[in-house]
């Protein structure tokens, strides 16, 4: 039986080229061959940052290689700035489909065997060549969940919907594709969601493996700050890449960590241009991928009762992690009947 080809593609920002490329590994691990797509820009940094034992380990040099690492333009000019979200996604949304479908006509004119039987996640481009998709989303569940029920909460009247145009948002979704989210609607299988929904847990096998799409450089600097705080105390505070503050909010946000009279680690991007309340005391070092760490220096003042009721919830969680990383739990058994489906 050959060997079952899948096509990857992520948003091109450091938060979401890791993950995927976390979960092309474990197809690589269950018999899949990969095709990771880059836009070039992030091609270039993805390769510098890729170890001799990790190229050996994926034979990434290799014309039979499991991963193949390949390119493709993001429809940015050389002088545009690759940091703005939203010029980024833009272009992207703009000229994504169309290299894509050029990548998987010059693919399927080679060997039969490296023909992509499976595509995550330009399900419009897929679609138009007979080949399946699914969509990963690897937000937090309850995020997940929130965003997934938003329209009955406006219905419920628990939130509003100013600013939200039902037009534009009717099929939102928030997953790991290039493309409009009105594409999940056509997938025949989704990792997190609707239909076929396929929860497949963690995705690294500890808290220190890494990912071959970590092409920021990691900063550890933070781990001696860190070593000096109570035990399970610190509160870590980030919103991603591509999320933009107005300068009220980041004063709010910052006065209230100052508020909440403990230690904390706050992400912000490393050319932030907000302005610190003149309140608010900080200590600043950088962090791994172009941020920020903001770690406030506050004694902490739970009451016993609080510590009580916090570690048994965290002891709790901790069971279940543990249950969830098991090989014969339900994540490691839905990834299994995924990679099953690739091949049927």
């Amino acid at each position: 039986m050959s060997v079952p080809t899948v096509l990857v593609l992520p948003f091109p920002g450091q938060g979401h080229v890791n993950p995927i490329m976390s979960l092309s590994q474990k197809l690589i691990e269950h018999g899949c061959r990969v095709i990771f797509v880059n836009t070039d820009f992030n091609h270039k940094r993805v390769v510098s940052s890729i170890m001799v034992d990790e190229q050996q380990q994926y034979k990434l040099d290799d014309d039979e290689s499991l991963m193949k690492l390949v390119s493709v333009p993001d429809g940015l000019g050389p002088d545009d700035d690759r940091k703005e979200p939203g010029k980024q996604y833009d272009a992207v949304v703009r000229t994504m489909p169309r290299m894509l479908e050029k990548l998987i006509q010059d693919t399927h004119h080679g060997d039969g065997d490296n023909r992509i039987g499976f595509i995550v996640a330009d399900l419009e481009v897929g679609s138009k060549f007979g080949i399946k998709g699914a969509a990963f989303c690897p937000i937090a569940a309850t995020m997940f969940a929130l965003l997934c029920n938003s329209p009955k909460l406006i219905d419920d009247g628990i939130i509003n919907s100013d600013g939200w145009t039902t037009r534009h948002y009717e099929w939102r979704f928030p997953c790991h594709v290039a493309v409009p989210s009105k594409l999940v609607t056509r997938s025949d299988g989704l990792l997190y969601y609707p239909c076929k929904i396929l929860p497949i847990g963690l995705l690294l096998n500890t808290a220190t493996a890494r990912s071959l799409g970590q092409f920021q450089e990691e900063d550890l600097s933070c781990m001696s700050w860190l070593d000096q705080q109570p035990h399970c105390s610190v509160t870590y505070v980030a919103f991603g890449s591509v999320t933009l503050f107005y300068q009220n909010q980041f004063n709010e946000l910052a006065l209230g960590l100052d508020l909440a009279n403990g230690p904390f680690l706050w992400v912000v991007h490393q050319d932030n241009k907000m302005a610190y309340p003149y309140e608010f005391q900080r200590t600043k070092c950088h962090c791994g991928w172009n941020s920020t760490i903001e770690g406030g220096r506050f004694k902490t003042n739970w009451t016993n009762y609080l510590v009580m009721r916090i570690e048994n919830i965290r002891s709790r969680s901790l069971k279940l992690k543990e249950e969830l990383m098991n090989n014969k739990g339900p994540s490691s058994e839905n990834l299994n009947k995924f990679v099953k489906w690739l091949t049927e």
